[in-house]
């Protein structure tokens, strides 16, 4: 469930526009502020008007909404001036409303230490930070996403404190390796290497050479920013290990504030001669004299020549650099853990689908600061740092606590959070399964949640709804009798409480401070017209007798 809107004005309704943020090839990002729950949130504006430049937004929202990581941007809603038809390209603006990372760029703290402060990043803040980086990499790579436009402009934290998150950004560039695969063109380039040196070297014969000067060759396509790209990019056949490549350049930049293939004065054929170079990258004393072995040898694998030697992200992850305990690690730190942690997962199981629908759409309404103590909790159990919980990363979290589940109870705990059919709890998932027992939600963000599930703006949500037919798994036969109506009613009156109308509800939810309330208000929201063929008797004597 994600929200999307259509119209020229929808966005108006929603969002005041503060001022600009920055600007590029793609458009714009403004400042937006939510009218109802006052929250400031990025959006990126791109005008489409041809049919390549809809494609690319059209696959940078896919992969916004299939992306599920602590350490990537998160996507709010989707707004469209105009909708798709069959055959034609709805031209207009798109509008991509993001969480606003109010830190500032990679670039930017570069800068700041190395020419404002004079001094370099001490290795601990580095590798702290490079962790996420890779971690957030490899799951992308894990899903078979790559990036292909990783440099510091694109990494941004979320707030201007030393230990701020990081969060990578702009997925324009991003697809599935096989897409781009598939995609890839045949074309005649000049023959290169020893070949194609001795293929100039021999005579030709009645006009014809020897080796022919060129050969056909399938090349997909280059994308990036021409400083930060791979050597096998700019050839034109290249893998995940591409984004490597770019961190690479990244982590040199941490160390010691110097570009490895860029000198000032140098253009971009200058840059992509020195990357395309084979000759492994060299690392004067002069500059590197400060770093450690252990990072240097790092930087070394990262910036190899040949993809097929280079790291991935999860052997960077593994190198033995991070490995020194005296460098703080985002992941894994299990002394923030607690019993409460593991009652909340396993109270999730026991919840139905919709009463999970809607904690996942409170979930994407909540701030950055909102979830900060469950984002710690989360990459407290993640002791792989890959963005996802495994059944034996829980299994060592509640050793640590010293809390007891079963193997059949572990398994339906499993069932109810993965959502991606993986066997792994995701980010999301996880946040929403405790976010009632550790949150404390604006009303403005409740009622902006019940909005999403009334789709017809009537102040009610019906059982004719499609969302009531999901998440209950009801024919639209089915729907049409009073059964929900019955078991709603009774089941709020059983609780004690009588809910009209959502202005009603709001004391209550002051009051309670949870979220077991709303879920009662998805439910009681209902019409009170009841339908023949009730569900028992009994329900409807337990309705009479309040």
């Amino acid at each position: 469930m994600f929200p999307t809107h259509v119209g020229r004005l929808a966005i108006f309704d929603d969002y005041l526009f503060c001022g600009d943020v920055g600007s590029g090839s793609f458009g714009k990002v403004m400042l937006v502020r939510h009218k109802s729950t006052k929250q400031l949130r990025a959006c990126k504006v791109v005008a489409v008007q041809t049919a390549l430049q809809r494609e690319l937004m059209d696959n940078e929202i896919r992969l916004l909404k299939s992306l599920n990581h602590p350490h990537i941007m998160k996507m709010h809603e989707v707004y469209f001036e105009q909708a798709s038809e069959s055959g034609q390209v709805a031209s207009g603006n798109i509008y991509l409303v993001t969480e606003l990372c109010e830190g500032g760029d990679l670039f930017s703290r570069i800068l700041h230490h190395y020419e404002r402060l004079k001094q370099p990043m001490t290795e601990s803040h580095v590798a702290f930070m490079m962790q996420q980086i890779l971690s957030a990499t490899k799951y992308c790579h894990d899903k078979g996403i790559i990036h292909r436009d990783i440099k510091p402009e694109n990494i941004l934290f979320v707030d201007r404190s030393a230990s701020s998150p990081l969060k990578i950004i702009d997925f324009g560039l991003a697809n599935f390796h096989e897409k781009i695969r598939e995609q890839a063109k045949e074309v005649k380039v000049a023959r290169s290497g020893t070949m194609g040196r001795l293929a100039r070297m021999l005579p030709s014969v009645n006009g014809r050479h020897l080796i022919p000067w060129h050969e056909r060759k399938r090349v997909m396509q280059k994308a990036g920013t021409p400083h930060y790209m791979a050597p096998e990019m700019i050839e034109g056949s290249y893998d995940h290990k591409a984004d490597l490549f770019s961190i690479g350049i990244i982590l040199c930049q941490l160390f010691t504030g110097w570009h490895p293939f860029y000198t000032p004065g140098d253009d971009e054929t200058a840059v992509r001669a020195k990357i395309s170079n084979p000759d492994p990258v060299q690392f004067p004393t002069e500059i590197w004299a400060q770093v450690s072995h252990a990072a240097c040898d790092l930087c070394r694998k990262l910036l190899e020549k040949q993809s097929s030697k280079r790291l991935s992200a999860a052997q960077a992850l593994a190198h033995e650099w991070f490995r020194d305990p005296s460098k703080p690690s985002p992941f894994g730190n299990v002394e923030g853990l607690s019993v409460s942690i593991f009652d909340g997962l396993k109270q999730y199981q026991a919840y139905n689908k919709l009463k999970r629908a809607v904690l996942q759409l409170l979930t994407r309404e909540l701030s950055e600061f909102q979830i900060q103590e469950l984002r710690a909790k989360f990459m407290a159990l993640d002791t792989h740092g890959d963005g996802l919980l495994s059944p034996e990363e829980l299994v060592e979290g509640m050793r640590h606590v010293g809390y007891e589940m079963s193997e059949k109870e572990l398994e339906q705990v499993m069932a109810a959070l993965d959502g991606s059919g993986s066997q792994r709890i995701g980010y999301k998932e996880f946040i929403s399964a405790l976010i009632e027992r550790r949150v404390k939600f604006d009303r403005q963000q409740l009622f902006e949640c019940f909005k999403k599930f009334d789709k017809q703006g009537i102040g009610r949500i019906t059982y004719q709804a499609p969302v009531f037919r999901m998440c209950l798994n009801l024919s639209p036969a089915a729907a049409k009798y009073g059964n929900l109506n019955v078991y709603a009613r009774s089941l709020a009156f059983g609780l004690g409480f009588r809910v009209e109308t959502w202005e009603f509800v709001v004391p209550w939810l002051e009051r309670l401070e949870g979220l077991c309330l709303l879920w009662l208000i998805v439910f009681t929201m209902l019409p009170m017209k009841f339908q023949a063929k009730p569900t028992t008797k009994t329900t409807l004597q337990a309705i009479s007798k309040r």
